[in-house]
């Protein structure tokens, strides 16, 4: 008994067909693969843009506190910032870099050290820079703003109603 082979051939417009719908899914994946990276790309802008504008503001509105280095202050200031979502921690620091106050939204976040290698955002004197926690490999936008107010050497220039005030102010700290 001869075995026959089951091998079928198949015509050209078969061939033409399924080259066709592969043509279609590979299309279709790499227009999904860039609409993804896009959409990636994107939000991650919309972070770094919004946390530079939070961080200008909160170092705007914290200069008293960093200034005093008054823990009740810094501590308030924190809890302002519970409705964020995207904040991961905090952290005060004054011009010699000591920690003033450092809280975390998670218990499992660890707060990377303070390092000086960071990238200027857009015309802001807010920096950044990218940050892998250590433990879950989880990725962070660490942002770094001075706080600048009255100096050490004139604290009469921080309140508003002394002539003068409206000059040059000095770095107090960071956030």
């Amino acid at each position: 008994m001869e075995m026959r082979s089951r091998r079928r051939w198949y015509g050209l417009a078969a061939k033409f067909n399924l080259l066709t719908i592969w043509l279609i899914l590979a299309t279709t994946g790499g227009t999904v693969a860039l609409l993804i990276r896009t959409q990636v790309s994107e939000h991650y802008a919309d972070l770094l843009r919004d946390g530079a504008a939070l961080a200008e503001h909160l170092s705007q509105n914290s200069e008293y506190a960093v200034f005093t280095q008054n823990p009740d202050a810094l501590a308030q200031i924190v809890r302002s910032l519970k409705s964020y979502q995207h904040v991961a921690y905090v952290r005060f620091a004054d011009l010699k870099g000591r920690v003033l106050h450092e809280s975390v939204a998670n218990p499992s976040v660890a707060i990377p050290p303070m390092s000086a290698a960071r990238e200027p955002f857009a015309d802001t004197r807010v920096r950044f820079a990218e940050t892998a926690e250590g433990r879950t490999g989880a990725r962070y936008i660490d942002l770094l703003v001075p706080v600048v107010g009255a100096s050490a050497s004139d604290p009469t220039r921080m309140f508003l109603d002394v002539e003068g005030s409206g000059g040059e102010k000095d770095t107090v700290g960071f956030i």
